[in-house]
């Protein structure tokens, strides 16, 4: 089962948790404070669940 888990994160490429939107919810990080477009996406925290589960 590790070497499952591990081969999966292999093949896990990097995405932006960010979206130019108008919903969402704010970046509430210095230098993006200033963009109120720049918004996390919504799901990004479904990933952290599968990933944990």
């Amino acid at each position: 089962m590790i070497k499952f888990s591990q081969n999966i994160l292999t093949d896990i490429k990097p995405r932006a948790m960010t979206r130019d939107i108008d919903w969402g919810i704010p970046v509430p990080l210095d230098g993006l404070r200033d963009q109120p477009t720049k918004r996390l996406y919504v799901w990004f925290d479904a990933v952290i669940g599968y990933l944990s589960a």
